[in-house]
């Protein structure tokens, strides 16, 4: 079998092949780098973890407020 270009292939396209053949390292390591290569990464450590769950509660919040704003601009329309 020869093996996919991971160069090529998005994140999720990785994370796709990584999930079906767990033990690849070099598809690890080519989504590993693909990450690591993204600007604007914020790390915490086990100090921060209380920071890290407000962002998740914040961007939960954030969705939730802009999905129910698009279904009353979508009522509107139908009105």
């Amino acid at each position: 079998m020869t093996k996919p270009n991971f160069a090529a292939m998005s994140k999720s396209q990785l994370k796709a092949y990584l999930l079906e053949y767990r033990n690849d390292t070099e598809a690890f390591h080519a989504l590993m780098d693909k990450i690591t290569s993204e600007p604007n990464q914020t790390f915490y450590t086990v100090e921060e973890v209380g920071k890290l769950q407000e962002l998740i509660e914040d961007r939960r919040h954030f969705k939730s407020a802009n999905s129910e704003q698009l279904s009353v601009t979508d009522e509107e329309v139908d009105n």
